[in-house]
């Protein structure tokens, strides 16, 4: 009976140890493309995969609207709603980057407790999912990171909400909706509630430069879905 005591109480030191030993995993650096990520990581002493767990999201608030600046966007697109949902749904964080502006750097799953790197398998997006992107404009004279969180994925409503992490340049909200329009295709609005340091910045640069950012994640996605409708037309009889 003490052995097998003595074994319980070991079994569970070791168990301790490695749960311990994955969380203070050490973020892998080489392996994060944009200068600007790393930079960004360093700046706000995320070294380690337990550093992310502590990461706090700067969500747009209804009842503190003083200060905030709205921007929305609409993209229609002759796809079908249910088709175009699901697309986005089945999305990884890497794809929603990948091109001039958008670079991704890595992103942290709070339900797996896992960081993802550019050259991982990676699954679809998901809620609590924070995403560290670089962002390049002015063919890369203006270089930026920027990090977000996927609050909410609305299945009833079809509606991806991303927040700003705290910290940051800018606080606030994405929201994208989806919805059927009036030719049996998709709306998409992208409405986007937001605030900065600098009310110049918010005013005169943000809304030009983010609507190049979106459309951009957009195109990563229609391009996915074109290849979608492709393979149903070959496989349709």
């Amino acid at each position: 009976m003490k052995f097998l005591h003595l074994l319980t109480i070991l079994t569970f030191l070791i168990s301790a140890e490695t749960a311990s030993s994955q969380s203070a995993e050490n973020i892998k650096f080489d392996q994060i493309l944009p200068k600007k990520v790393r930079s960004l990581l360093k700046k706000e002493q995320l070294e380690t995969k337990a550093d992310f767990k502590n990461m706090q999201t700067s969500c747009y608030d209804e009842m503190t609207q003083a200060g905030y600046w709205n921007h929305v966007s609409t993209l229609l697109l002759e796809e079908p709603v249910e088709m175009v949902w699901k697309t986005y749904q089945s999305l990884s964080p890497k794809e929603l980057g990948g091109g001039k502006i958008i670079s991704f750097g890595l992103s942290y799953s709070r339900k797996h407790n896992k960081i993802i790197y550019p050259d991982d398998e990676c699954g679809k997006i998901e809620e609590g999912q924070i995403i560290i992107s670089g962002l390049r404009y002015l063919g890369g004279i203006v270089k930026l990171a920027v990090a977000q969180e996927i609050t909410a994925i609305d299945e009833t409503d079809r509606i991806i909400t991303f927040c700003y992490m705290q910290n940051g340049k800018t606080l606030g909200s994405q929201h994208i909706r989806f919805q059927e329009a009036s030719d049996g295709g998709t709306e998409i609005v992208h409405e986007t509630f937001y605030r900065g340091k600098s009310k110049f910045r918010d005013k005169k640069l943000y809304p030009g430069l983010h609507e190049k950012t979106i459309l951009e994640m957009h195109r990563n996605v229609l391009r996915k879905l074109q290849g979608e409708r492709l393979e149903l037309a070959i496989n349709q009889p």
